[in-house]
């Protein structure tokens, strides 16, 4: 009789990238369980009492099953909508935006107050002067430098003095300050737990640069109720920190289920869109699509 063949071996499943949620945050119960089954934990995040991990896709049910873990969430990417930097066209302003929202009628211009500014970075602009008080990169670029432009087109909307441009361009506040936290690169695109990471940064600096406002313009399109979804939970832990929280509705168009998670929750401002038709006058305005 011949010798028996050796069975092959059984190849290891493809890594999966987590976020896990804790039972028991206060112990390492979850993490060693996510070592055991072959995982590594790649980032803490106690501002949804959970860490992000990379495991073996087969050991998820597992994990997901385990007495110590809450809940168990793809660890989703993200891309920035693009934005044209080409510099300024040769359009006259439209300045009917600052009339339909009654800007000439606030006199508060963000003096006194410190914007995170949750995107790709912010360059070095004369519209900006000295007011970005501080540039965090959660990137391997490690610069903060905005090599996409979302960041950018975001901080001027907000804090832009118009200085470039003889005042035509000016932000809502043009006097605020600003913190950029960088979380995505030069291909505009970043993954939930990185978002989150950034979140718990800007929480825990709340005090030392007087942050009082939370700007985040992109999120995710998942469909599963905010009471659950992590990146949800974050932005809430923000907003009971103290942060005004404005997030961005998304650019799925007006119909239902088109809001970006982090705008389902009730907890935050979120902004949508509108076609103004080039008036102030609201009676003729529509949803943008």
């Amino acid at each position: 009789m011949g010798a028996a063949s050796l069975a092959a071996p059984v190849p290891r499943s493809a890594d999966v990238a987590v976020l896990v949620r804790e039972a028991h945050p206060s112990t390492d119960a979850a993490e060693h369980l996510v070592a055991a089954l072959g995982g590594r934990v790649t980032r803490e995040l106690p501002i949804v009492a959970g860490f992000a991990a990379t495991v073996p896709g087969d050991r998820i049910p597992a994990i997901s099953g385990a007495p110590s873990v809450a809940g168990v969430w793809a660890d989703s990417h993200i891309r920035m909508a693009s934005v044209g930097t080409g510099g300024y066209d040769t359009w006259e302003p439209n300045l009917a935006w600052r009339k339909a929202i009654r800007l000439g009628q606030v006199t508060v211009k963000g003096s006194g107050v410190t914007v995170a500014l949750l995107d790709t970075g912010v360059s070095q602009v004369g519209d900006l002067g000295n007011r970005v008080d501080a540039r965090i990169d959660f990137t391997p670029d490690g610069a903060g430098d905005d090599e996409y432009g979302h960041g950018t087109h975001l901080a001027g909307v907000i804090a832009r003095n118009g200085s470039a441009s003889g005042g035509k361009w000016r932000g809502v506040a043009p006097a605020a300050h600003l913190i950029s936290v960088k979380v995505a690169g030069a291909d505009g695109s970043t993954d939930v737990s990185v978002v989150i990471a950034a979140l718990q940064w800007i929480v825990t600096h709340r005090d030392l640069y007087n942050i009082r406002v939370l700007n985040l313009a992109f999120g995710t399109d998942g469909i599963q109720p905010y009471t659950l979804d992590p990146l949800d939970a974050a932005v809430e832990r923000a907003w009971a920190a103290g942060i005004t929280v404005v997030v961005s509705a998304g650019n799925r168009g007006s119909g239902a289920g088109t809001i970006n998670k982090p705008g389902d929750d009730p907890y935050v401002i979120t902004v949508g869109a509108a076609d103004l038709n080039g008036t102030s006058d609201r009676s003729d305005d529509e949803i943008a699509p």
